[in-house]
């Protein structure tokens, strides 16, 4: 069994060659062909939508935090969601969400685990999400059957599925992995998520709202990755492409590279050639321009998150106090 120190290194340089594979084959030139072209209004407001994702997801964990940490703001949940999502783009296996949760601990001095569900909580509302925007891309999909085969329109309809499946699947495996006297990873995450459910399900009025969040924050995403395709290719039908999104997003639950190195690209290409029938040399040369897009974007943002949190803990210190003045008789 490797280390995990040994297991992140392995997984960046495993994504770090496939990468450079990916630039060899489609050639250095398209990338920055693609990069230097790119709109910079769609640009731009993919970052805005990027930052409004970091502020609805801050505000759902915030919720989700009253009881195990109600000292935790907006601001501050937020800001650590931002830094979280930067740590896991360099680090694999979601690091970031482990970061973000030893800080809140740390600070709140509450047990980490208790802090860990919460965020599997999260990842479950994602799916639920997730499976609701697939929905919807697959509803559009049928108004534009014409653009797209017949074999496309079918592995869409069964893809759309996985979401919801995956969700019930992860439930009932949580239920079974919760009962076993075990330290394993997976049998702790399992308990941890089932007890965070069980607190939510006694603040019922909370779900309404959680749920709201949650497809806002989906929106936030899908319009992040439609406005950075359209600045590559501003002539693409903006419907397919939106509705292509939610799918593509399926490839980001197996995190086993850092940033979905590889997985990433493969995914991106996958689902727009079979939706738009594009080369696919042209796909992966897109593909491989909105991930160094999207990486810039979340490193920016993820280090403003940091400044600020930073700033909001030097302010939030108590000033020291005067020294005593001795009076003299």
């Amino acid at each position: 069994m490797l280390r995990p120190g040994v297991r992140r290194f392995a997984a960046f340089g495993l994504g770090l060659g496939v990468i450079l594979i990916l630039v060899a084959y489609v050639g250095p030139s398209s990338v920055h062909s693609a990069l230097r072209d790119a709109n910079a209004a769609f640009v731009l407001l993919a970052v805005a939508s990027y930052a409004a994702f970091f502020l609805i997801r801050g505000v759902r964990w915030h919720l989700l935090l009253r009881a195990q940490a109600p000292d935790t703001t907006v601001a501050d949940a937020t800001n650590l969601t931002a830094m979280g999502w930067l740590v896991s783009t360099f680090v694999p296996m979601k690091a970031g969400d482990v970061t973000r949760s030893a800080v809140v601990a740390y600070r709140s001095k509450r047990n980490v685990a208790s802090i860990i569900g919460t965020v599997a909580v999260e990842r479950a509302l994602d799916v639920v999400a997730l499976a609701a925007a697939s929905t919807v891309g697959l509803a559009g999909l049928a108004l534009a059957a014409h653009r797209i085969s017949p074999e496309a329109a079918r592995g869409v309809a069964v893809a759309w599925l996985l979401p919801p499946l995956g969700l019930a699947a992860f439930i009932y495996f949580a239920r079974s992995l919760a009962r076993r006297p075990s330290t394993n990873v997976l049998v702790r995450y399992a308990r941890l998520f089932l007890r965070a459910a069980e607190e939510l399900r006694e603040h019922p009025r909370q779900i309404p709202v959680l749920v709201a969040l949650s497809l806002a924050a989906t929106a936030c995403q899908v319009a992040v990755f439609t406005f950075l395709f359209l600045a590559l290719a501003p002539y693409a039908p903006l419907g397919v492409i939106a509705a292509g999104v939610p799918l593509f997003l399926l490839s980001f639950i197996v995190s086993v590279t850092p940033g979905n190195l590889g997985t990433y690209e493969a995914a991106f290409a996958a689902i727009y050639f079979a939706l738009l029938g594009w080369d696919p040399q042209a796909l992966l040369a897109m593909a491989v321009a909105v991930h160094l897009l999207t990486i810039t974007t979340v490193t920016i943002l993820g280090g403003v998150g940091f400044v600020l949190d930073r700033l909001a803990r030097v302010e939030a210190k108590p000033a020291p106090a005067p020294p005593a003045v001795e009076m003299k008789a």
